[in-house]
């Protein structure tokens, strides 16, 4: 498995890390609606759409550089 694999791979983990816990931010939300169960769920997905967009800038940086 290359590394360029390696990185597909996290970015599809990070589009199901923040489906997985969008989902679970939305559950807890309407279990208990409280401003803190919202924010809390806000920065889990925040944090997987930033992984998922780092490993993106990555991957486009290894195509332009020709690395395959």
């Amino acid at each position: 498995m290359s590394l360029k694999n390696v990185h597909v791979a996290f970015v599809l983990a990070a589009i199901g890390l923040c489906i997985m816990y969008g989902v679970q931010a939305l559950q807890a939300f309407l279990d208990d609606p409280r401003p803190s169960s919202g924010i809390a769920g806000a920065a889990a997905v925040a944090a997987a759409v930033i992984l998922g967009w780092y490993e993106a800038r990555f991957l486009r940086g290894c195509r332009e550089a020709g690395i395959r």
